[in-house]
């Protein structure tokens, strides 16, 4: 492929990041009964891949938060040779703690983008008044929210919780941009993927939607089932890969 080809379908996977990490990572849907046990800490790091090249990585972080509960933070920054189209670093970031059932409940997120496209958004939740505040593009919107309802970031721990408990209904609720979304997930059996930590047992997990994207999990029962690989695919972009490198603070699951 010539390289200015191959730079522009890199460009186009990117733009699509900036969508495709919401559709990428959806939080769920409470279930019934004490949810599973979540770790207090870890930390995990993936690579962001286009089109065979890496143009950027991602480090969760999960650890207690004094006064408040737990924070759980995303940062991604531009790797490689083609890490300079990635647009600005990316943090995000979620304080929360538990509800009645053991499960994620978010109080106050925030996501923050520089570079030559800044941009800020949050959401603060109040959940004695059933409501969250959404600040996006300077437009503040008030949303009605039930008891589960997540924020971007809170919903991985809670499909760690639900593959843990292997509840068959992967439905999930989570409010984001001034909206409360729900979307659900579909189990395509289990695969061997290779990973930065050699290759790992995982459950394949789908979800589409009506314009043709496709979002493909792959989660790990030794890692505590985060996700060891995910792929995003939409129309006339290329596939978006993550892939993780290391991980640390993980407790196996059968």
């Amino acid at each position: 492929m010539p390289p200015q080809l191959r730079q522009t379908r890199v460009r186009q996977g990117i733009r699509a990041l900036a969508l495709g990490w919401v559709l990428l990572w959806t939080p769920l849907a409470p279930g019934t009964g004490k949810a599973p046990v979540l770790p207090d800490r870890f930390n995990a790091t993936f690579d962001v891949e286009v089109l065979g090249q890496t143009v950027g990585q991602t480090v969760w972080t999960l650890e207690p938060q004094p006064g408040t509960g737990y924070r759980l933070e995303a940062l991604t920054r531009a790797k490689g040779p083609f890490g300079a189209l990635l647009p600005g670093e990316r943090r995000e970031r979620s304080l929360w703690d538990y509800d009645g059932q053991g499960r994620p409940r978010p109080l106050h997120y925030l996501f923050e983008r520089t570079g030559s496209k800044p941009r800020t958004s949050r959401l603060d939740f109040d959940w004695g008044r059933g409501i969250a505040t959404s600040v996006y593009r300077d437009r503040t919107r008030t949303l009605g929210i039930a008891p589960g309802t997540l924020d971007p970031l809170t919903y991985v721990l809670a499909l760690m919780q639900d593959l843990t408990s292997g509840r068959a209904d992967l439905a999930f609720t989570f409010a984001e941009r001034g909206k409360v979304k729900t979307y659900h997930l579909t189990r395509e059996g289990t695969e061997t993927v290779e990973t930065g930590e050699g290759p790992l047992r995982t459950e394949r997990l789908v979800r589409t939607d009506e314009e043709g994207r496709r979002t493909t999990l792959w989660c790990a029962p030794s890692r505590g089932y985060l996700p060891a690989r995910i792929e995003h695919e939409e129309p006339g972009s290329p596939t978006l890969v993550l892939r993780l490198v290391a991980s640390k603070g993980l407790d196996p699951r059968p």
